[in-house]
């Protein structure tokens, strides 16, 4: 299945991957009983998925390129770090920097109060990029959200029994959670990419799928989805 719909896995990546704002996180995942990672990679209607055996920079570079110009919104792992040095500041916000630098050079702080410390001097230079950005959130990162459905069924599974089948969840989940935030029904475009793979050699592309859903909208304006 997953060889199918392989070249629709990499339409989603390369789709979305010169966005303007993307979101990124990862999670543990095992293969075998082995240690990897379930990557995600997420624009407001995309999601890819990935699972690699590293948690580190490498995964970075090959899903969005050794050059991002866009925003990367992400938590504080290292891994991210190298495409965010140039983004944005390096103007302005002087006194914001200055109110920042002051808190973190808090007296006497606790033992939690000093990890938090910690953690803000790491992302200093990044930790007030939304303020240049307005489609940048100030919350808790996307991605960690879209995560969470890797996450449900590590818990229930324990992960993957091959590195093969792990490929195959990644590229499943990249469709099914990009169908889902577009509004398409994962059942019914699957069905379609199917019948169009046995006709023509190749799965239907996701564009494909939702320009002809449009045109059949456009035609019979008064159906509803559950009657088309």
């Amino acid at each position: 299945m997953d060889g199918i719909i392989r070249d629709v896995h990499a339409e989603i990546l390369n789709g979305f991957k010169n966005g303007a704002v993307l979101h990124a996180d990862e999670t543990g995942w095992r293969v075998r009983g082995k240690n990897c990672w379930l990557w995600v990679f997420d624009a407001p209607d995309t999601a890819y998925f990935t699972v690699d055996k590293t948690r580190g920079s490498a995964v970075v570079r090959r899903v969005l390129g050794e050059i991002f110009f866009g925003v990367l919104v992400v938590d504080g792992w290292n891994a991210y770090l190298y495409l965010l040095g140039e983004v944005v500041f390096q103007r302005r916000l002087k006194r914001l920097k200055q109110c920042l630098a002051n808190l973190v050079q808090w007296p006497n702080p606790g033992d939690v109060l000093e990890e938090i410390i910690k953690k803000v001097k790491r992302q200093q230079p990044r930790i007030l990029t939304f303020v240049e950005h307005p489609d940048v959130p100030f919350h808790n990162n996307y991605a960690e959200y879209l995560i969470r459905i890797g996450v449900r069924k590590r818990k229930i599974s324990g992960g993957s029994v091959s590195a093969e089948g792990a490929a195959s969840y990644a590229i499943l989940l990249s469709i099914y959670t990009t169908c889902k935030l577009r509004g398409i029904s994962f059942p019914k475009y699957l069905k379609e990419s199917l019948k169009h793979y046995i006709k023509a050699g190749a799965p239907l592309s996701l564009k494909s799928y939702q320009d002809a859903t449009a045109a059949v909208s456009e035609m019979c304006p008064l159906l509803t989805p559950a009657t088309r």
